[in-house]
């Protein structure tokens, strides 16, 4: 990074940031053993290379207008560029190259002026991008993505008595254009949230909100990729963005010494882009998304830390119960599932010690679950003036912790997938730290927006 600020406490803030990230992973090599009813085991090796860079011009700006008013802006000029390579060989070498690219301008503002007893703010966020990323080998093809979003709001938040309350209304456009396809979503977006003191410490609210989900670009390609040597990926040019309900109810209490919340959250994502299974005449399987009747999601969790000794022992837990309903067009998939954990805290003069252990975050999407492994490390570190030495322990007493576990339930394709990683287990990790510093400080500006763009539209 190459930063230069300028800015004066009481009026106004400027930042210019030039920034260059490069990365090169000029060989990676996975190799997996099949195992198939009815045919011999065997190794199948996947090969991949790839190098990108991003240079990256970031322009941050606020300016206090008198005492009730201010506007802040940041405009962020991105480029990515990557060359990739892919091969494998099962059912035959299987190989082809990408040559991307993506340009993105990205500019946002708001402006914010405080009344009596309530804050008022507008503000927009703009975005102009282009993907070209051409393909070689055995994918032929070249995708020229146009795209462009812009979105507007208005909010008031406010406090009245015993009621907190913020309401606002915001309008969502965006613009696709690739070859013969292209589309113009337009998308209201109101949200408001009230909160009420019951008791001192004690709050109850409510908060409604209409969102925006958009596929990541990759899977908007007209690209087809082969990911076995049955099942392939296939881009979808024509699926849209969708809106995104949300309905939260929120419990909490807070004193000096405890905090606990209670969640109750119904999500409501129709129609959506969803997972979509097919199988050719050359007995092969094609995975895309289409838009489809939707996903709705309910969970009730809590939260809860209490000081069990002030300053010195500090214990966590949270736990939930979700549930998952997936409808496609042609399939209905339900899943409920309960996620669990703790973290125990103790701060023993120089001496830190932190246990910490879950069961791991299990969801449903489309037509598959996926479940994280369980969680469990230990962590002591000792405090010398500028120096730390710790010590960590991943995953005590397990040989071949279990990272994912994950199933398809496609009625075509059913599998069962698991990963496992040996140097995560009983893995212990020695650290020493020691923090310096000689001549002018350098101190960074407080910034509210942080734009980026990190989407390269490869599938």
């Amino acid at each position: 990074d190459l930063v230069y600020n300028q800015a004066d406490s009481a009026t106004y803030v400027f930042q210019a940031k030039l920034s260059g990230a490069f990365s090169h992973s000029p060989r990676s090599i996975t190799d997996r053993l099949i195992v198939e009813s009815g045919r011999a085991d065997k190794i199948v090796r996947m090969e991949s290379k790839d190098k990108s860079f991003t240079p990256i011009l970031d322009l941050y700006f606020f300016r206090q207008l008198g005492s009730k008013q201010s506007v802040t802006a940041n405009v962020v000029a991105t480029a990515i560029s990557t060359d990739a390579s892919h091969a494998n060989n099962e059912g035959g070498l299987y190989a082809y190259d990408v040559d991307g690219n993506t340009w993105s301008l990205t500019s946002e503002a708001i402006y914010e002026r405080q009344l009596t007893a309530a804050k008022l703010s507008f503000g927009f966020n703009h975005q102009l991008k282009y993907t070209r990323n051409v393909y070689s080998g055995d994918v032929m093809s070249v995708n020229g993505m146009h795209h462009g979003s812009l979105y507007g709001f208005g909010e008031l938040k406010g406090r009245w008595r015993k009621w907190n309350y913020m309401a606002g209304l915001g309008v969502n456009n965006v613009r696709y254009r690739q070859a013969d396809n292209h589309y113009s979503y337009w998308l209201f977006r109101p949200k408001a949230s009230l909160t009420y003191t019951l008791a001192k410490g004690l709050t109850a609210g409510y908060t409604f909100e209409i969102n925006q989900h958009i596929s990541r670009i990759a899977m908007i390609s007209d690209t087809r990729i082969r990911a076995n040597s049955m099942e392939w990926t296939v881009g979808n040019p024509r699926i849209k963005p969708n809106g995104v309900q949300t309905h939260l109810i929120r419990l909490a209490y807070n004193t000096p010494r405890f905090y606990s919340n209670i969640d109750m959250e119904y999500r409501r994502n129709h129609p959506c882009n969803m997972a979509s299974y097919e199988r050719g005449a050359d007995n092969q399987f094609y995975y895309t998304q289409k838009m489809q009747p939707g996903i709705t999601m309910f969970y009730v969790s809590n939260y809860t830390n209490v000081d069990i000794l002030p300053e010195r022992l500090s214990l966590s837990v949270n736990g939930g119960v979700f549930r998952f309903i997936n409808r496609g067009d042609n399939y209905r998939h339900y899943l409920t599932s309960y996620n669990y954990g703790a973290s125990l805290q103790a701060y023993l003069g120089r001496w830190t010690l932190t246990a910490v252990a879950d069961n791991g975050w299990k969801f449903m999407e489309g037509e598959a679950w996926s479940r994280q492994g369980n969680a469990a490390y230990l962590t002591c570190s000792y405090r010398v003036g500028n120096c730390s030495v710790s010590l960590y322990w991943n995953h005590p007493f397990e040989k071949n912790p279990k990272e994912d576990h994950a199933e398809l339930l496609n009625a075509l394709i059913h599998k069962r997938m698991t990963t496992r990683n040996r140097d995560k287990g009983n893995m212990v990790h020695l650290g020493f730290t020691w923090k310096f510093g000689k001549g002018k400080k350098y101190r960074d500006i407080e910034r509210r927006l942080q734009n980026k763009d990190t989407q390269t539209g490869i599938l």
